[in-house]
């Protein structure tokens, strides 16, 4: 990973029981494929409308690890539609 940044809906971050789709088309042209996720809530990956996993893996409390799945086997040649749902249930600290 070389860098990594937060996203969330714009004024939601403490915001309590927030569910959000996040959705990116993607083009690509052959070769192995990761996707790496960090979340500090439950989230859904699909890709070209297939589902892919949940997470995240489990961490002590304000910790957080990344899950790293190879999705070679989900990606076609050319565009792909990578979505994520969202979903952050507690209002007290800002999802990752």
């Amino acid at each position: 990973m070389i860098k990594a940044v937060p996203i969330f809906l714009k004024d939601k971050s403490t915001e309590p029981n927030v569910f959000a789709l996040f959705s990116k088309r993607v083009v690509l042209e052959g070769g192995a494929v990761k996707v790496r996720v960090s979340a500090s809530s439950y989230y859904r990956l699909f890709i070209n409308g297939e589902f892919i996993c949940h997470g995240p893996a489990r961490a002590g409390h304000y910790h957080a690890r990344v899950d790293e799945y190879d999705a070679g086997d989900f990606v076609k040649n050319g565009e792909n539609l990578f979505e994520f749902q969202v979903a952050s249930y507690g209002g007290d600290t800002a999802p990752f």
